[in-house]
């Protein structure tokens, strides 16, 4: 294998996860009633946070007791098994007859202009995209800030990593009571300022190479940060689905992830040479600053006490 066939292979992964996320956010609402979105949502992250603290453990038992060759085809077979039970998910989509074909350019400008376009819809657009700058760039330097300038090693920073899936856990299960005690616009404001302060407290991390108070406090970070987004993510996930009209719903969801997932690959750039340039502190103090754009973007908008009562049925 060389870099570049590694790239090539990641780039047909990502484009295919690009299909299957966006229409797996597009079919959500004709499974569950909109007043149910943000608890499926969160069961789904509960889900995803437990695969996702559980894998690389169980992985590297994998590529220990049978090589990485053998793990990744583990890996491939259950990605088919998850395929094969999506597809017998008993689901009559409720979408609009189909209309006349048309190119995709304008497809993608009618998904674009929806959400740009929209009172509520265009400014939660902006602070999510500001997130997905701050969160690749902080996200980039955590791993050389916890193994080079912590020197935390390997088993410390999968501490640091499992208390970020833990925390996720927690606040995808709290997140429904919260959306629906002050509103999901709110929720979704105070998660982003919780991740705020998360990477505020990663800045507080002691200097002391390798010393497990640098462990507790980094990990502590990663937990509220983990916390943070199991939290936001549903009330978030569930007002887009609540708001947008179900024939434009997947236009909306690939666009959008489309662009989230451009500016992440800036902010990855930027986490590189920022921490060059700045040192990791100085790139993860940068990453808080614009996290907390983020925040007041949002609150500053219509998504202050939005719900997703309110939007139509």
């Amino acid at each position: 294998m060389t870099v570049w066939r590694v790239v090539a292979l990641v780039l047909v992964a990502g484009t295919f996860a690009v299909f299957g996320a966006a229409a797996e956010q597009s079919v959500l609402p004709d499974l569950v009633p909109y007043h149910a979105l943000v608890l499926a949502n969160a069961r789904l992250g509960q889900s995803m946070t437990v695969a996702q603290s559980a894998g690389p453990p169980a992985a590297g038992a994998l590529v220990a007791a049978l090589g990485a060759g053998s793990a990744l085809l583990l890996g491939g077979v259950a990605r088919v098994a998850a395929g094969l039970l999506v597809s017998r998910i008993p689901v009559q989509e409720s979408a609009p007859e189909p209309a006349p074909r048309r190119a995709i350019g304008r497809e993608i400008r009618a998904g674009l202009r929806f959400v740009y376009g929209h009172r509520t819809l265009a400014p939660l657009a902006v602070s999510t995209h500001l997130w997905f700058l701050a969160n690749s760039v902080a996200v980039t330097v955590l791993g050389l800030f916890a193994l080079r300038a912590l020197d935390l090693g390997a088993p410390g920073y999968g501490l640091v990593l499992a208390a970020a899936g833990a925390g996720g856990f927690v606040g995808a299960l709290l997140a429904p009571a919260v959306g629906a005690r002050i509103g999901e616009g709110d929720a979704m404001i105070l998660g982003r300022l919780l991740c705020t302060l998360a990477w505020v407290l990663a800045l507080l991390t002691p200097g002391e190479r390798g010393a497990v108070p640098a462990l507790v406090v980094l990990g502590a970070a990663q937990a509220l940060y983990g916390f943070a987004m199991g939290l936001e993510d549903p009330n978030e996930m569930g007002y887009w689905q609540a708001l947008t009209p179900r024939g434009l719903l997947g236009r909306v969801n690939a666009s959008r992830r489309t662009v989230n997932r451009s500016v992440a690959v800036v902010g990855a750039l930027l986490g590189g040479l920022l921490s060059a340039g700045l040192g990791h502190r100085g790139a993860l103090a940068l990453a808080a600053l614009v996290f907390l754009g983020a925040t007041l973007v949002a609150a500053a908008s219509p998504v202050r006490g939005a719900r997703v009562g309110d939007a139509p049925a």
